[in-house]
């Protein structure tokens, strides 16, 4: 019986020593390979949407006011997520950086929607500060230690191509752009060299179409007149075409009192139409708040 538990300890001391060995790999292969999942994530549509803008407001210690000027769509999708392309001109976000950023800041924000509450996000993959919000001739700014120079020239050589470049690759000698899609050549285009410590101008031969905020978005004169009239005579409207139905019932039933009949009637369908109008109202009003 000895040799039986001697048996058994000895074959339970190596499976928890091998299993302990593969969790320590774990953790470190998942240590070492997060921040590339974010740069990754970023630049394959990893979001709902991922925009080009200036910060215009810091409305507190947590919201920034964004003017979107363009929306980047990468040729590359890990998922099968439907990329947002219908926002506002401005838009909310939340972000725990506030210090790090200020008005006039133009950046580059991957972005998910914050709870369905229309026009508010929150960071989804990472926020570069650009120089400007014009995708033609922006560049990533290297103003903390939050991502590696190397990086952010693959971010910029990626967003200047409007989501056309999305494959890279890193060595000692610094990041390369991918001639052929995960296939190392002498073809490839050194974008930061890492000996030199700076970065390589390359030329952005292929780009994707600029996409940029749609007019009918954006709140304007003529479609408020149009919902305020609508809202303001929608409930003399249905009151005109009820009494116009029935005034012959009226006279035909009791010409007596059809004045009276009348006004009474007047006033219980101006209130109903009243009521009815302002449900209808704020059932639009919360479909504008939490649309998804």
């Amino acid at each position: 019986m000895d040799y039986l538990y001697k048996g058994i300890f000895v074959f339970v001391k190596k499976i928890l020593k091998n299993l302990l060995v593969v969790v320590v790999i774990c953790i470190i292969s998942s240590n070492i390979v997060f921040g590339a999942d974010i740069l990754y994530r970023f630049m394959h549509n990893d979001h709902d949407v991922l925009v080009i803008g200036q910060i215009i407001k810091q409305d507190d210690y947590s919201m920034h006011f964004i003017e979107v000027s363009e929306i980047i769509v990468s040729d590359k999708s890990m998922n099968s997520k439907k990329q947002q392309t219908d926002i506002p001109k401005i838009i909310q976000v939340y972000t725990e950086v506030y210090d790090t950023y200020k008005v006039g800041d133009n950046v580059a924000i991957s972005l998910n929607k914050n709870g369905g509450i229309s026009n508010t996000f929150k960071i989804a993959n990472g926020m570069y500060k650009l120089t400007t919000n014009n995708s033609d001739t922006l560049e990533v700014i290297n103003f903390n230690d939050s991502f590696s120079q190397e990086d952010n020239a693959v971010v910029e050589v990626f967003l200047k191509s409007r989501g056309k470049y999305t494959d890279f690759y890193f060595n000692e000698k610094g990041a390369y752009l991918y001639d052929t899609p995960n296939k190392a050549s002498d073809k490839d285009r050194l974008v930061y060299d890492k000996i030199r410590n700076n970065k390589v101008s390359i030329e952005i031969k292929d780009k994707n179409k600029k996409i940029l905020i749609s007019k009918t978005n954006q709140p304007n004169i003529s479609t408020s007149i149009f919902y305020g009239f609508f809202y303001l005579f929608f409930p003399i409207v249905i009151t005109l075409f009820s009494l116009f139905k029935v005034r012959k019932y009226f006279i035909k039933k009791n010409p007596d009192k059809f004045i009276l009949n009348t006004v009474l009637t007047t006033s219980g369908i101006f209130i109903i139409a009243g009521i009815v109008n302002y449900v209808v109202l704020y059932i639009i009003i919360i479909g504008f708040l939490y649309q998804g």
